[in-house]
């Protein structure tokens, strides 16, 4: 069907008797009207971009007059060679011993060397914000990940707790799915920037090999 067939049968899945919690993103233009639509006693909206930085949502919002804000958003995000971790062991509201040291342990499982390339991300949701570093690349895996994000929140997950189930997600097979290579770690971290990275994708179609190098284009730029 048609670009408009697809957005009615989106809409369509937010409008079921006694939905409890609708997640929207209002990185998309569908979700204004989502946001307008829906039967959801609750909504909980996500998207990388600020309100007042996002142009188009900001007109389209004010044109619909109806008021909403990205309530779980992705800030600074970068990109990591193996080597570089991150840091979440700043001062949270939310923070208590077992969320730091299962946070720890869990950074524990990740000190071996690959030559994977990561992107890491300041998690910005309504009980806190806390560092993440994934293996899934492009911006539609981050938008991805925050969509992930609402539903742990709204399960009631803290933070940190979120931050640690969205890191252990792998890419689906196919899908910029990164390939570890078997090298020894010691003698290659120093040389690590010169080492291959290699991705599996299946795409097939204009837009989605679009969609892809799109995203390996801020990789290739990061490598030099």
């Amino acid at each position: 069907g048609d670009m408009q067939s697809y957005a009615n049968s989106k809409l369509n899945l937010f409008k079921w008797k006694n939905l409890r919690c609708a997640v929207v993103n209002l990185d998309d233009p569908l979700g204004i009207e989502i946001v307008k639509n829906t039967t959801a006693s609750k909504i909980i909206t996500y998207g990388i971009k600020k309100d007042t930085d996002d142009e188009d949502f900001m007109e389209l919002r004010a044109k619909e007059g109806i008021f909403c804000s990205k309530q779980v958003r992705a800030e600074n995000i970068i990109l990591l060679d193996n080597n570089q971790h991150n840091n979440n062991d700043d001062d949270d509201d939310d923070c208590d011993e077992n969320d730091i040291i299962s946070k720890y342990e869990n950074y524990g499982e990740k000190q071996e060397f690959d030559n994977k390339i990561y992107q890491q991300f300041d998690l910005v949701l309504p009980n806190g914000r806390v560092k993440v570093k994934t293996k899934l690349l492009g911006m539609f895996n981050i938008s991805n990940l925050l969509a992930t994000a609402c539903v742990l929140f709204e399960a009631g997950m803290g933070a940190r707790h979120i931050a640690i189930e969205l890191e252990r997600l792998d890419a689906p097979f196919g899908r910029l799915e990164q390939v570890e290579l078997d090298l020894p770690a010691a003698e290659f971290l120093e040389d690590f920037p010169k080492l291959p990275i290699v991705l599996v994708d299946f795409a097939h179609t204009p837009d989605a090999i679009q969609q892809t190098l799109e995203a390996l284009r801020p990789v290739a730029e990061h490598r030099g």
